[in-house]
């Protein structure tokens, strides 16, 4: 791991080799690590990681890695190859024994596609922060809609999984407390606060005109097709 201090490199140099008699005949699969690499050096901003490739003494592969705009550079990477419906919109706050920082984008599929960390760690299975941001999401969404004339029922709201489908979320926090994980393998944050920190981090976003146009755009469009589906099942 290297980075720039006073114009010079430093850092740390790890070297290992797995035993065989615990692991066995072990095959290192180059692609995951430069996966992990990857996701590593884009959660932390003006850090390189590079990954040297050795093969019978020689140096077959160098690849390094190494960001300036932390989650934007991710969200920007995950959108790769997708039809982006909405430009960007990034976000981020200190909060009280927490930072939570988010960047998220509407794509034209039907589904949602969440990347949630925890102090530098990848949650896959989501938990506590990504059930705050979801629920604190659609409240702001309906509101919006609301001060926008775009919902005039005062008994209608865009439900939860019309406001998600096509989005594309990148979600990083970071606490001060120990976060809590509902198994040792830490794959689903269960810290009850972390709920908390993320849903007031998106009550304090603000949406542009620009942006905001281009997101209600494609949620009326997913609310208008569950209509149809609706009334064709009945």
């Amino acid at each position: 791991v290297i980075e720039k201090y006073n114009g010079k490199d430093t850092g740390s140099e790890v070297s290992f080799i797995p035993d065989p008699e615990v692991f066995g005949d072990l095959k290192w699969d180059a692609n995951k690590i430069k996966e992990e690499l990857q996701l590593h050096a884009l959660l932390n901003n003006g850090i390189t990681f590079e990954l040297v490739e050795i093969e019978g003494g020689k140096t077959i592969n160098t690849t390094k890695y190494y960001y300036t705009n932390g989650i934007k550079d991710m969200l920007k990477i995950k959108c790769e190859g997708l039809n982006m419906l909405t430009s960007p919109v990034y976000f981020k706050t200190q909060l009280e024994g927490c930072d939570v920082e988010f960047a998220f984008a509407y794509c034209d599929k039907a589904y949602e596609t969440i990347y949630s960390f925890v102090n530098g760690g990848y949650t896959p299975h989501d938990g506590t922060h990504v059930t705050g941001f979801k629920t604190a999401f659609t409240s702001l969404m309906n509101k919006m809609a609301r001060e926008q004339e775009i919902l005039k029922d005062k008994d209608k709201n865009f439900t939860g999984d019309i406001v998600r489908k096509g989005l594309v979320l990148v979600l990083s926090i970071k606490m001060s407390e120990r976060p809590l994980f509902a198994e040792q393998t830490k794959l689903t944050l269960n810290s009850p606060s972390a709920r908390t920190f993320c849903s007031k981090a998106v009550g304090q976003l603000t949406l542009d005109k620009k942006a905001s146009k281009q997101v209600f755009d494609k949620i009326i469009i997913e609310q208008k097709a569950e209509e149809a589906a609706q009334r064709k099942r009945e």
